[in-house]
């Protein structure tokens, strides 16, 4: 197919800002067209394009900032909620919640909850907006709000445990949840189990794959003094059991032996030799069991489940 220089020219721009192509005259209407036939060209919301292989090489969460930055542009009144702004605000999720929900539009107008395949429009005429990431959305206390009201438990843990640490209080998102005419209990349930410790988004998730499991809630990111060297150690997770026994819990992966940030430049041997001093510095220091599982596990549920009961954590009373 011949090059077309305009077309070629605005989806160069579109590519560049993030965002898809739109608002072509009726030749470049005409040259998309044809270049959608030939798959050259994909069609991810109304009028809206992207070269395929730009799309492809994208995320989910990239794709909804894409379109969410290109009807910003066709709609610079529109506000956006849940999962894109989480994005915005620079909150841990999972990005694969994005290919499931649609994108979350503040209305400014009365008249509740209207949604399609692709938007959902959640009335708040009285909620401030704010700009993060070049778009307008809600803040953050309320964007932590609408993902608790949206999204299963375990993953909207890993958004409310970052925003707390980032900031926003327990107070701020009571005081959300008293503006709006909702059922606020999920908030609730969410607000018991928060651990703004918990480091990154796949411990929060598996903190609350874990409560989600029936199993005790452990604390996050405890320290234990190796009483023979003086050592401190820190585990993800730690079970403190009425019989005076410690388990800890481990979010193990690979990456903890070849990545280099994490490795500091020792070889394997010397990651795995420090490994097992930590196990016995823990050992000293009164941790009597250690279960360790990857993040696929806790994403899959079942793998930690069996870990957990084959290490004897306590189910929840």
């Amino acid at each position: 197919m011949r090059t077309h220089h305009a077309l070629e020219s605005l989806l160069d721009e579109a590519e560049q800002n993030q965002r898809l192509a739109h608002g072509a005259p009726m030749p470049l209407q005409k040259a998309l067209q044809r270049r959608l036939l030939a798959g050259e060209v994909t069609r991810p919301y109304p009028n809206l394009y992207a070269r395929t292989a730009y799309w492809k090489a994208l995320n989910p969460r990239e794709r909804a900032m894409c379109i969410a930055r290109s009807l910003a542009q066709l709609h610079p009144r529109w506000a956006f909620g849940g999962l894109v702004a989480a994005t915005a605000h620079g909150l841990e999720h999972q990005w694969g919640l994005h290919t499931d929900q649609p994108i979350m539009v503040i209305s400014r107008r009365h008249g509740g909850v209207r949604s399609d395949a692709r938007i959902l429009r959640i009335a708040a005429p009285h909620e401030p907006i704010v700009t993060a990431d070049g778009l307008r959305v809600t803040t953050m206390a309320r964007t932590v709000v609408d993902c608790g009201l949206l999204l299963p438990f375990r993953s909207a843990l890993p958004i409310m445990n970052s925003a707390l640490a980032n900031g926003v209080s327990l107070n701020d998102l009571f005081a959300v949840c008293g503006r709006m005419h909702r059922d606020c209990l999920p908030i609730l349930r969410l607000t018991r189990y928060a651990d703004p410790r918990c480091e990154n988004g796949g411990e929060s998730l598996a903190l609350g794959t874990i409560v989600e499991l029936g199993y005790m809630a452990p604390l996050a990111q405890m320290a234990f003094v190796d009483p023979e060297t003086g050592q401190r150690y820190r585990v993800d997770f730690a079970w403190r059991l009425p019989d005076g026994r410690i388990i800890a819990g481990e979010l193990d992966g690979r990456r903890k032996y070849v990545d280099v940030d994490m490795t500091k430049g020792r070889d394997v041997d010397a990651v795995v030799a420090a490994e097992r001093q930590r196990q016995q510095g823990l050992a000293r220091a009164g941790v009597s069991d250690i279960v360790r599982f990857t993040f696929r596990d806790a994403f899959d549920r079942i793998p930690l489940d069996a870990k957990l009961r084959e290490h004897g954590v306590p189910r929840a009373r």
